[in-house]
């Protein structure tokens, strides 16, 4: 399978809608996760790894996991805020598959998920 490069938001980018930085894992450079908290306890953990083309991504509430998600093929990830409200978009595409997880981060966390044939 041929992956496409992972484009990923800069520092800057993140700091710009999410006030915050993904944090390097186990001390890989392009390893990375993002850990955001709402008021309501929810807690969204994204660990993205830039070149395996991956992401995964758990929500939870105290310590019930109410969402994994593991997925290969991505191949952008985008952060915006606005009007009160932080997103994150992943955008993926592998043979004959493509699709997106749009996530609502804040102020409370809201998931839909796409992945269709092409």
């Amino acid at each position: 399978m041929v992956l496409r490069q992972f484009d990923v938001p800069s520092e800057e980018e993140w700091i710009d809608a999410l006030g915050l930085v993904p944090e390097q894992v186990g001390g890989e450079e392009w390893v990375r996760r993002l850990e955001v908290a709402t008021d309501s306890g929810h807690r969204l953990e994204l660990t993205y790894d830039v070149p395996g083309n991956s992401i995964y991504c758990r929500w939870r509430h105290d310590d019930l996991a109410l969402l994994v998600i593991t997925r290969e093929g991505a191949r952008r990830l985008l952060v915006y805020s606005g009007r009160g409200e932080a997103h994150l978009l992943i955008e993926f595409e592998a043979e004959g598959l493509a699709g997106s997880l749009s996530i609502q981060v804040l102020p409370e966390i809201r998931i839909v998920d796409k992945l269709l044939f092409v």
